[in-house]
């Protein structure tokens, strides 16, 4: 596939406050669940030497808990990664960035539809694709409830109603050329 040079691109990013606002909390919570993942890796093995020495369930559960922390917090770390990307579009499709540095290309083919985010009087939209990452897939399940890939076009976009047009022309015209 030839890829557009950058001329034929319209981008569209959030504000740069913003993205860093987004990405310092990211930091942080991301360094809370290394922090915590540390912890519980010492805590586990002590509770179940406590259940095997006592056997006291509760010990057990609270070293699951514990290792069920970071990984939540690893969650919600990425998806503030993740929630402020730099959108592009061509004639071929949509740039989306990705972990803040990389960009994938989606074609028009692959994207399947927008929806509302699961949030009430959002003005945010759901733009759900074929592919992207694997963890674009948590993001629309969290955002739209649907495990496929996806990412959110935020109300605070400059250029928003633009690039929901855009991709909302370019799904209903290929809805309607099936």
């Amino acid at each position: 596939m030839i890829m557009p040079d950058d001329s034929e691109i319209e981008f569209y990013s959030y504000s740069l406050p913003e993205r860093l606002a987004y990405l310092l909390v990211s930091l942080f919570l991301g360094f809370l669940a290394l922090s915590l993942s540390i912890f519980a890796i010492c805590f586990l093995p002590l509770s179940l030497i406590k259940f095997i020495a006592e056997h006291d369930l509760r010990s057990v559960l609270a070293g699951l808990a514990i290792w069920l922390g970071p990984v939540f917090l690893a969650h919600v770390s990425l998806l503030f990664f993740n929630s402020y990307p730099q959108i592009g579009l061509s004639n071929e499709g949509i740039y989306v960035t990705v972990f803040f540095v990389r960009q994938v290309f989606i074609p028009w083919s692959e994207v399947d539809k927008i929806q509302k985010i699961t949030l009430p009087q959002s003005r945010s939209r759901l733009i759900v694709v074929r592919r992207l990452t694997p963890f674009h897939k948590l993001v629309g399940w969290q955002w739209g409830g649907i495990f496929k890939p996806a990412f959110v076009v935020r109300a605070t976009l400059p250029g928003r109603d633009r690039v929901i047009r855009a991709i909302r022309e370019r799904v209903e015209n290929k809805s309607d050329s099936v």
